[in-house]
């Protein structure tokens, strides 16, 4: 961390703010998170940079966006490999982590995910299996426990990672289904 003069320090914000990638992810239909400024700068970002700064933020409830972006947005699915590339430790874990929990959620939410998608997009394609040595698909639900225990011991943190993964999307979810209704 830079030093002052005096000594103190200045903490320098690398990458996106966590409400320039909030801003970010409104623009692409996903609006259950609110931002603490009223209008934050507006940073275009790619789909590669989106993703590692969403993996990178240190704002949880910004970082499990992951899971709803990949399911309202699986186009994004082709920067992950290279988002995944560019980032490593706590970062590299979440974003290959929640985009495995998006695959298996993708499948148990298809009903939902029509009123959401565009039509005729393409499901997400099982990218990180082998990354993070996951076993046969066998079922979703069975899935995304196993994802949910692999970030638990690929991040050192010992928490529900099922119910973080299933809270993000069934808030986002909340933001999407009255817009849906009204479109009718």
């Amino acid at each position: 961390m830079p030093k002052l003069g005096d000594g103190s320090s200045i903490e320098v914000q690398v990458g996106p703010t966590p409400d320039q990638l909030i801003a970010a992810l409104h623009r692409l239909g996903i609006r259950h998170l609110a931002t603490m400024t009223p209008a934050p700068e507006d940073v275009p970002l790619s789909p590669r940079d989106l993703l590692i700064g969403l993996a990178a933020c240190p704002d949880a409830r910004v970082r499990s966006a992951l899971v709803p972006l990949f399911l309202w947005r699986p186009d994004f699915a082709s920067a992950a490999p290279d988002a995944a590339a560019e980032t490593n430790g706590q970062a590299r874990v979440m974003l290959l982590c929640c985009y495995a929990a998006a695959v298996s959620l993708e499948r148990q939410l298809a009903d939902a995910l029509v009123h959401i998608r565009q039509p005729d997009v393409p499901t997400l394609p099982n990218l990180f299996e082998r990354d993070l040595g996951l076993s046969a698909f066998e079922s979703p639900a069975a899935r995304l426990k196993e994802v949910a225990r692999r970030h638990a011991l690929l991040s050192g943190r010992d928490i529900n990672w099922q119910g973080t993964y299933e809270h993000a999307v069934a808030v986002a979810l909340r933001f999407v289904e009255p817009a849906v209704a009204w479109s009718r």
